[in-house]
């Protein structure tokens, strides 16, 4: 009996001198050892394709994580057709080449024809788009045009959050900048066959119109009939016959039938600014500094100084 107490004490010694030292060399062993879902960077020159894959780094070269390509693959691009529809005023001078995420987790590529949304720390693709838009600028609060199942919503890049849902037959921008950054506070949309300005929380600002908007500003919407509207869906009956309109920042500038060219703020208020051109087969016009420019045949032909 005393040697088999002797000998339980003898373990119960040994247990407490090496079972920490055990525990030690186990938390040693797998603290040296990378985490499984951890990727090795195999991309000896960073290339951003590499045998088969797209790599991501961060802004100090270390690997964010990688996308397997499937066929032809690479940053999204986007598209711009206003045109189909006769929208005007919308931007044209973007230079961007691809989206880029303004997450470390997010990339969206193209691969084989297919707009990926792809998460890389989970190494999948969480959702597919038909199509991008961003007018190749940034948008301000890092947003973006998507569509999906036939229908537009405004996506945010920072979480990936639709900001307004995938519920729109179209939606466009107008092209205002400021600080580089495209505007997102209002949209020109197109909803159940009527079409609306709305801010970027969805707001209505008016009650639908079945002629479809071309151009807005804060008092009037112009329709691709040539109609002008207010925001209580009101056509706008004016006291001239005219044959061109458009709107140009905040202001309503018309051409009528004998080539004056007219300028407006509020229309009731009455003309600001007239001047007469000549014959021409297009007209365009450009507002910088409060100086409109009128584009005649793709040229300037005169400019309307409203400082004066």
């Amino acid at each position: 009996m005393k040697t088999t107490k002797s000998t339980l004490y003898t373990i119960i010694v040994l247990l407490v001198i090496f079972a920490p030292l055990a525990t030690y060399g186990t938390y040693t062993h797998f603290k040296n050892q990378a985490p499984k879902d951890v990727e090795v960077d195999s991309n000896p020159n960073k290339e951003f394709y590499h045998n088969g894959s797209l790599y991501f780094y961060d802004e100090n070269q270390e690997l964010l994580g990688t996308y397997p390509c499937t066929g032809e693959c690479g940053y999204a691009k986007t598209i711009i057709d206003e045109d189909e529809y006769g929208i005007k005023n919308y931007y044209q001078d973007g230079t961007l080449e691809h989206v880029e995420s303004a997450s470390k987790d997010y990339v969206i590529v193209e691969d084989a024809g297919s707009i990926n949304l792809y998460s890389l720390n989970l190494a999948k693709t969480l959702v597919q788009y038909q199509a991008l838009k961003n007018y190749n600028v940034k948008l301000k609060g890092n947003l973006i045009l998507v569509k999906n199942n036939d229908k537009w919503g405004l996506l945010s890049l920072e979480n990936m959050q639709l900001v307004l849902p995938l519920e729109y037959d179209y939606l466009s921008l107008p092209g205002k900048i400021e600080n580089d950054e495209l505007l997102t506070d209002e949209l020109i949309a197109k909803k159940d066959n009527k079409w609306y300005i709305i801010d970027n929380a969805g707001n209505e600002k008016n009650s639908g119109l079945t002629d479809t908007i071309i151009s807005f500003n804060s008092r009037y919407m112009l329709t691709d009939k040539n109609e002008l509207y207010n925001y209580q869906n009101s056509k706008v009956n004016l006291d001239f016959a005219y044959k061109d309109i458009a709107i140009v920042d905040t202001y309503v500038v018309f051409v009528t039938n004998d080539n004056v060219v007219e300028v407006y703020n509020d229309i009731n208020a009455g003309v600001m600014k007239r001047t007469i051109i000549g014959n021409y087969n297009t007209i365009d016009f450009k507002i910088s500094d409060r100086i409109i420019n009128v584009f005649i045949d793709g040229t300037v032909g005169t400019s309307i100084d409203l400082n004066s």
